[in-house]
């Protein structure tokens, strides 16, 4: 049985996620500390897949992600796709510290989960927030990023990227992918 852990899977698209695995085959081991979710989401995920979930109630930005996660080493968890982040811009901007402790962290907690549990497979859900506000309508991939960016969450999504490059460059053998979107 091929496992995929799932960040923020309770969220919207966290839960679409889960639903599109779960018809694929996959078992998903969701991690969400539901502070944009709600436990309710799980009964609705039974309801229209008519099959259970592993599910953690856990704050991934804290180093308890750790022990939780031995429950699981011998598992074979093919993936992790990462959804877990604080969101609101203006939010980010009353609270900067809030928005780069959790969003960063989370990042770099499972980073080293992939590592210690030799995951091969991470996808990331970043933001269009990451491009510079210098470019033009519609945005296009290669457009300038990470240049006059006007709030800490599009920050924080611009430096996990970063964070996900510089990860790749010594790691080259896992397989990363970055999801921009509105």
């Amino acid at each position: 049985m091929n496992y995929i852990i799932v960040t923020g899977g309770l969220g919207y698209i966290g839960s679409n996620t889960i639903i599109q695995l779960l018809k694929k085959g996959y078992t998903p081991i969701i991690f969400d500390n539901l502070s944009n979710s709600s436990i309710h989401v799980l009964d609705t995920i039974y309801d229209i897949t008519k099959k259970n979930v592993i599910f953690n109630n856990i704050d991934i930005s804290s180093k308890d992600i750790f022990t939780s996660m031995k429950s699981y080493k011998k598992y074979n968890i093919v993936g992790i796709i990462h959804f877990a982040a604080l969101k609101s811009v203006s939010q980010s901007i009353q609270n900067p510290l809030l928005y780069y402790k959790n969003n960063i962290n989370g990042l770099l907690n499972m980073l080293e989960i992939m590592n210690l549990y030799h995951i091969p497979n991470f996808i990331f859900s970043s933001s269009a927030t990451v491009y510079s506000s210098i470019n033009t309508l519609p945005f296009k991939e290669d457009q300038i990023i990470g240049q006059n960016l006007t709030c800490p969450y599009g920050k924080t999504k611009y430096f996990c990227e970063e964070i996900l490059q510089d990860f790749y460059k010594k790691y080259k053998h896992k397989n990363i992918l970055l999801l921009r979107y509105f």
